[in-house]
């Protein structure tokens, strides 16, 4: 498990201490042992078991962990846990801890997710969370960004994401925005247009859904730094 806390105005040594607490009482508790490293607002957590455990059992674990520290942290700290999404033997450590992190990752940046992710939860995350920021940069479509930052009321970019994220479906789509069929070809047929990209070809959706995701992920990071 990886464990990630946001501590605004407090030393990382009193973070540290208080993580500690919370872990040990969290191990008393679940009757387990449960071995950590912390540095640098990031707690890498093992639990260590002789027989597997469910992933259920572990989900559920990670949730009461994560109440644990959670409970000794100041009130202004923000903590996010992430999963790998299988149990790993110790031969596996390395990718369980990679997966974990990226999970946390999502959890911290992503309200969707928060406070507490599994890596199996992530979709297409588990991909663009490995790209540099300027890389992700390059996964938004030149006219997709246009079209976004052209869309005031941010009407045509709801209805697209809610189109490419049903499949495609009209009748889906029309009934997660509350429009009539009509209406929802006509502002089909406006995206099409200002994309100069025919929603019908399966390759642009994929594409499109990509950048979308991108751009979802760059907002994030954006609102991270102005907190």
């Amino acid at each position: 498990m990886t464990m990630k806390i946001r501590s605004p105005g407090l030393c990382g040594a009193e973070v540290g201490l208080e993580v500690d607490a919370g872990l040990a009482n969290a191990g008393l508790r679940e009757g387990a042992r449960l071995a950590h490293l912390y540095q640098d607002g990031i707690a890498t957590i093992c639990s260590v078991t002789e027989h597997p455990s469910s992933m259920e059992g572990i989900r559920e674990q990670g949730r009461r962990i994560l109440e644990s520290v959670s409970s000794l942290v100041s009130e202004r700290s923000c903590c996010t846990l992430g999963l790998c999404d299988t149990p790993a033997p110790l031969s596996m450590m390395r990718t369980a801890r990679k997966k974990s992190r990226l999970a946390a990752e999502a959890a911290t940046l992503l309200p969707q997710f928060r406070p507490f992710a599994t890596y199996s939860d992530l979709g297409v995350f588990s991909v663009l969370l490995r790209l540099q920021r300027e890389d992700l940069e390059e996964v938004v479509p030149s006219n997709l960004r246009r079209l976004l930052e052209d869309d005031s009321h941010g009407v045509l970019g709801e209805t697209l994401t809610l189109y490419l994220a049903s499949g495609g479906s009209i009748p889906v789509t029309a009934q997660r925005l509350r429009l009539h069929r009509t209406s929802l070809y006509y502002r089909l047929n406006q995206i099409e247009m200002q994309l100069e990209m025919s929603l019908h070809d399966g390759e642009v959706r994929q594409v499109l859904h990509l950048g979308l995701k991108a751009m979802e992920l760059l907002d994030a990071y954006t609102r991270l730094q102005d907190r």
